[in-house]
């Protein structure tokens, strides 16, 4: 009921041809679906999305792999760094997009700044000539909020392992290559597939970072599907 009628009801709604304020007006088959099929920018907003989500999964997982490992073993700091990595994914993703919008500001921003204080040039990040750069900007901001996410989903999958595994597989000669290949890895196998279906799900329908930075700009060249519909 919760599930399959919302589905079908979807269905039925895209056969029909509606009003601005979702009333049928009559049955069109599949003209919605020509319609969108033959749109230019849906097909370049659906290469973005394909783009955005394989980069964001892609590296944030990575990423979250090599933070989870470091993060699991003894250090100095441990707690604070583990807090540290909480705060971006703590934070509101829109206020979160919006401060990052301000750090690529050209004139004004943080980054410049710094650029300039080690005697760079400042960049133009958000270039409208340069739609590529500024998706690349944004995605760099989409991994740093998943990081977060996936190194602790990875974390608690590593804490789960029993230090006799590596103990026995150190016995029998294993290095620490091999240590990872087979034994951490099979194990962190759940976590891992755990973190990347909800990583993609939370990517793909991502909208606050787009629509924050540069709102689809120029003329849909950085638009997701999300934020394109």
């Amino acid at each position: 009921v919760m599930v399959f009628i919302p589905i079908l009801q979807t269905v039925w709604l895209s056969l029909n041809d509606l009003s601005r304020a979702c009333f049928t007006k009559g049955f069109n088959s599949f003209a919605n679906y020509i319609k969108v099929l033959s749109d230019s920018v849906f097909w370049r907003v659906m290469f973005n999305t394909l783009v955005w989500t394989v980069l964001c999964v892609g590296l944030s997982t990575l990423i979250g792999l090599v933070l989870s490992l470091t993060l699991n073993t003894e250090f100095r700091g441990r707690k604070i760094a583990r807090a540290i990595l909480v705060f971006p994914w703590a934070t509101s993703l829109a206020i979160y997009a919006g401060m990052w919008k301000y750090i690529y500001d050209s004139n004004y921003g943080s980054l410049n700044a710094l650029l300039e204080a080690l005697g760079l040039p400042a960049v133009n990040w958000l270039n409208n000539s340069y739609p590529w750069q500024m998706f690349m900007m944004m995605i760099a901001v989409a991994i740093m909020v998943t990081v977060p996410f996936v190194t602790f989903c990875l974390l608690s999958g590593l804490q789960g392992i029993s230090p006799d595994y590596y103990e026995a597989a150190a016995i029998d000669g294993a290095g620490r290559w091999k240590r990872f290949v087979h034994v951490t890895m099979p194990f962190l196998r759940p976590a891992l597939n755990t973190s990347t279906v909800l990583n993609v799900i939370y990517v793909f329908n991502s909208f606050p970072i787009v629509y924050e930075i540069t709102q689809g700009a120029p003329a849909h060249q950085t638009d997701t599907i999300t934020t394109y519909m």
